[in-house]
């Protein structure tokens, strides 16, 4: 199998690579946690990673958040020959977006470190169910 360890020397190389800057990284206001976008660094970041990729990946993955979309989108320009797939990648989102309306992480922050402890407890609880 291409990039498994078959005892010649053959090591599969995996990069994870998190979103560029976003508008909420950056303290923007933001609503939908999917819809959030890359900010101008972010695109230049995007764009600075894909150049520096010296040989072409066998595959790129992305969630469906807009922002790791749009910083995948230089890579697979530079590589048009390699797939692409979207995989079911989710966050955890403490807060409701609905309740949170154009907010930015600051103002979302004492909301999110009030529940977090509780939400920890919550799954806890969640995984020792029957």
């Amino acid at each position: 199998m291409k990039g498994s360890d078959s005892g010649k020397g053959n090591v599969m190389k995996v990069r994870l690579i998190r979103h560029a800057q976003s508008a909420a990284n950056a303290g923007l206001a933001t609503t939908d946690p999917h819809e959030i976008p890359l900010t101008e660094l972010g695109r230049l970041q995007a764009q600075d990673f894909a150049a520096r990729i010296t040989s072409s990946p066998d595959l790129i993955i992305s969630s469906r958040f807009k922002r790791a979309i749009h910083t995948v989108q230089p890579t697979a320009l530079r590589f048009p020959n390699v797939p692409v797939e979207m995989w079911a990648v989710e966050e955890f989102t403490y807060l409701s977006p609905n309740g949170f309306v154009a907010s930015t992480q600051e103002e979302r922050k004492p909301y999110a470190e009030d529940i977090e402890p509780k939400a920890v407890l919550w799954r806890i609880a969640a995984e020792n169910l029957p």
